[in-house]
């Protein structure tokens, strides 16, 4: 994996991150003391987050201890599969950079440092729910941000998302992030296949037959076009 695509991943997940640190932080100060429902049930509040509504027991400051901001991941870094851990090293690297710089300025006015808590599951789905459970139960992470692959997410989304933790900047293209409405607390950080679908539905509609086609970095975008 090439450094442009390493610097991408990092800029994209930490934007997301910093995004969610403000609404996390907002939301700690709204919550009343009645009784919170399910994330994924029937009284969820759909596609925005109320952690009275949606939360059972919510922290929003959790994994945030003075001027540092506590964060987690799950990657391969080892195995067939070890690859991908390009991904997180760039995203460490990006963390390391911006501490050395005196850190990032957050909606509430302060100035945060991050730590990073790398896990590896091996791209292993069958032990990333372990892996997760560990980085908010034991570590206390605020979220979790770049976790790779779509069935290690897939593994921990009901257990994130009753926890009531972000779950952000998923290495995973999967079209199962789009249910804001069942799991509002995935984000993901990539394209899925729905976003080309309307790429190219847009592309019918506005560019006449023969004239310049949309292509992808690597592979045309052949969705309706002869």
């Amino acid at each position: 994996m090439n450094h442009y695509w390493k610097r991408l991943t990092a800029v994209l997940a930490v934007t997301l991150l910093v995004a969610a640190a403000c609404g996390r932080d907002d939301d700690s100060g709204s919550g009343s003391e009645g009784d919170g429902g399910d994330s994924g049930g029937e009284d969820a509040s759909g596609d925005f987050i109320d952690p009275d509504l949606d939360c059972a027991s919510y922290d929003g400051t959790a994994g945030i201890e003075g001027d540092t901001i506590k964060i987690g991941t799950i990657s391969p870094a080892d195995g067939p599969y070890a690859i991908y851990d390009n991904v997180t090293k760039g995203l460490q690297a990006w963390v390391t950079s911006v501490n050395d710089a005196g850190g990032i300025k957050a909606g509430d006015g302060k100035t945060y440092k991050f730590e990073l808590v790398r896990e590896n599951d091996s791209y292993d789905p069958a032990k990333t729910p372990a892996l997760a459970q560990k980085l908010v139960e034991q570590e206390g992470v605020f979220l979790l941000v770049g976790n790779i692959g779509t069935e290690s997410n897939l593994a921990i989304r009901d257990y994130l998302n009753d926890a009531c933790v972000p779950n952000i900047a998923l290495a995973t293209g999967s079209s199962e992030w789009n249910k804001a409405d069942q799991y509002p607390w995935y984000i993901s950080g990539l394209p899925v296949r729905d976003g080309g679908e309307l790429l190219a539905g847009l592309h019918r509609e506005h560019q006449p037959r023969g004239q310049d086609r949309p292509a992808l970095p690597g592979r045309r975008l052949r969705q309706g076009v002869p």
